[in-house]
């Protein structure tokens, strides 16, 4: 994969349905970063994927004519792109300071957690989470191994964090 960073790649993930896409931002044997291309031509944040979950990657011409898409409406990976991966506990701090918010999703796709990050154990991750409605409820903790995917700087987690920090000041 190393000569694929910068580029856009989809990858075969275990337990999913649809192919996940984006632009490769960086890996190790842990984790694998990428700028999320959910459909046809939009970035919408950042993915973080399991590696030990990635059965396969690809970069055919699909993927070379949507880049050249995205790069026409210069959706890019730039230098502001790149977090570190090598420590999770650290990057998920970093994500919860700098963005507010992210989701985790486990085996079944269609359930998620959205929080920020309190702390993490050797075997747990500890995250407040955040409602539907955009209210911070309870702490939940939530077992490392079986975190599938870490989702950031998504509209969707953007506009509850927008639409938190009104409320906060009413």
């Amino acid at each position: 994969m190393k000569d694929l960073k910068g580029k856009l790649v989809s990858f075969k993930y275990r337990d999913r349905k649809n192919i996940i896409s984006g632009y490769l931002i960086d890996y190790n044997n842990d984790w694998t970063l990428i700028k999320y291309n959910p459909v046809d031509y939009v970035i919408d944040g950042y993915l973080i994927l399991k590696s030990n979950k990635i059965l396969k990657y690809k970069r055919d011409d699909y993927e070379e004519f949507r880049e050249k898409v995205l790069i026409a409406k210069n959706l890019i990976p730039t230098e502001n792109d790149i977090f570190p991966i090598t420590d999770i506990s650290e990057t998920l701090q970093l994500i919860s300071d700098r963005f507010g918010a992210f989701k985790i999703e486990k085996k079944d796709e269609t359930v998620c957690f959205i929080g920020r990050f309190l702390k993490m154990t050797k075997e747990n991750l500890i995250i407040q989470e955040i409602d539907t409605k955009a209210k911070w409820v309870e702490t939940e903790k939530h077992k490392l191994k079986s975190i599938r995917t870490i989702e950031f700087d998504s509209d969707y987690i953007n506009s509850l964090i927008k639409y938190t920090k009104t409320i906060d000041n009413e």
